[in-house]
């Protein structure tokens, strides 16, 4: 029979749209996910689908399909588009860039942007290049303050700085979505 859909339906379901004596077997497919729960629709126009931040973002630079999907790298640059999400990048074009490292006597800053929600982020220092992220020094970076004008939507920039009065170190950011 047919039933309404709610908010909490749409995750992840197929909606198979026909009439009860038809047979609309068909896949529909978002991004390379196949939805597998199945429902009809009284009214199919006034179903609202929610779309995620990172498929909001990466639509935003007109890339779709293959193109669109979270490990897809469509401008070259080596960086995912998980990764060009997590710090605020233009997943189109490869001159745009994740961090900025700041050098100054006795210590280096790195300086990135952080979206506000969805993604975590850590920052650790390391005496080499060769040491696993895990064996990492976490290191706690704050909120640039004041802020640069022109930040995308829903990121702050952030900087996380190590002394380097000793000898030399490393920083690096992870990004999980």
């Amino acid at each position: 029979g047919s039933g309404a859909i709610t908010a909490a339906d749409v995750t992840g379901f197929a909606v198979y749209v026909g009439d009860a004596g038809g047979d609309p077997k068909a896949d529909m497919r978002f991004n390379n996910l196949q939805l597998t729960k199945f429902a009809t629709l009284a009214q199919p126009s006034s179903m609202e689908l929610a779309v995620s931040p990172f498929d909001e973002y990466i639509a935003s630079f007109g890339l779709t399909g293959d193109d669109a999907l979270g490990t897809a790298d469509p401008d070259g640059d080596g960086q995912s588009n998980d990764a060009e999400f997590a710090f605020g990048t233009d997943p189109s074009s490869g001159s745009s860039q994740q961090t900025a490292t700041v050098k100054e006597p006795g210590s280096i800053k790195l300086v990135y942007l952080q979206r506000d929600s969805g993604v975590t982020y850590t920052v650790k220092s390391f005496t080499d290049l060769s040491t696993p992220f895990e064996s990492g020094v976490e290191v706690t970076p704050t909120a640039s303050n004041p802020q640069p004008t022109g930040l995308p939507e829903g990121y702050t920039q952030y900087e996380a700085a190590l002394s380097t009065a000793s000898g030399k170190g490393f920083l690096r950011v992870k990004a999980v979505r």
